[in-house]
């Protein structure tokens, strides 16, 4: 038994070198930063180190829970991340049938690569973009309102349309990519079932309810797990370019708060513990997630 893993893994040895510079990338930012976990439960400063700090116990979680305007954190950030997923996860779905029924051609790579490329910019690109076509005076936006005779909109000055440019420019940047994994999975569903689905009579619709999307669906169900999981996770840098006096409190998040009140302040023992609780909202999230999945589909997809 020994000696025929032994000859398995030499048979495979190409493969497993292949496989090791992403293994030793999650080894070393993965695995081997989980022991700062320890800093959420200590009273960490970097001229001290971990070995030296003060052991304070859950003292950075009772912190968190007193916070006056944790309410507000924790309902800015689930309140952005419903508006992500209900409106940014299904389209890169239907772009994804949309591609599969066009024809390939000029037009088709076209309209691909324009949707893919806004991924590649970073968000402090993506929010000068917008600033300098939208909101700026003079910019053709504020042009065309003041043609039709229109008052100005500042989107980034009024905190009724937070949420809504916070998930447009999300949408812009993020659907591309997320259009092109499903684009991928589609191609992998074996064409032989298209053509003997349309020997039999079958429609466009039918082709697309009964071979593309169960082609696909193990591979959504999976991602909306996983986005499940970040929840309280949204990131930092887009929220905190858009924040300002004005919208603050709609648009202060955790990720936003967490360096504000933490990291700013050389708090990095509250700063881990507000990670911390993030991260095991997440991962009771996602692991509920793939039981119910389980418990409906009879399939568990993590």
């Amino acid at each position: 038994m020994h000696f025929d893993m032994l000859r398995n893994l030499y048979n495979h040895r190409l493969l497993l070198f292949m496989l090791l510079p992403g293994l030793l990338y999650f080894i070393v930012f993965h695995y081997m930063p989980m022991a700062g976990l320890l800093l959420a439960f200590t009273d960490y400063t970097p001229s001290s180190g971990l070995a030296d700090s003060n052991w304070v116990g859950l003292e950075h979680f009772k912190r968190l829970a007193s916070e006056p305007t944790l309410g507000m954190l924790v309902r800015n950030t689930v309140l952005l991340f419903l508006f992500n997923v209900l409106i940014t996860f299904p389209l890169p779905v239907m772009l994804a049938f949309l591609f599969h029924e066009l024809k390939k051609g000029p037009l088709s790579s076209f309209v691909q690569n324009a949707l893919y490329l806004p991924y590649f910019l970073s968000w402090v690109v993506v929010v000068s973009l917008f600033y300098v076509l939208f909101e700026e005076a003079g910019s053709p936006f504020q042009k065309v309102l003041e043609a039709f005779g229109l008052a100005p909109v500042h989107f980034m000055l009024e905190e009724s349309w937070f949420r809504l440019l916070y998930t447009g420019q999300n949408l812009w940047r993020e659907v591309g990519w997320e259009t092109l994994i499903y684009v991928a999975a589609i191609s992998s569903i074996n064409k032989t079932l298209y053509d003997a689905a349309k020997l039999d009579g079958a429609g466009r619709y039918q082709l697309m309810l009964h071979i593309t999307w169960p082609g696909i669906r193990n591979m959504v169900y999976m991602l909306l797990i996983l986005k499940c999981g970040h929840i309280l996770d949204l990131g930092f840098e887009h929220a905190m370019l858009l924040i300002n006096p004005v919208n603050r409190s709609s648009a202060e998040i955790l990720d936003t708060y967490m360096y504000t009140a933490g990291i700013l302040g050389g708090q990095f023992g509250y700063t881990t513990a507000i990670s911390l609780f993030k991260s095991a909202v997440g991962v009771t999230l996602l692991l509920c997630g793939n039981a119910i999945i389980q418990r409906v589909r009879k399939d568990e997809i993590l």
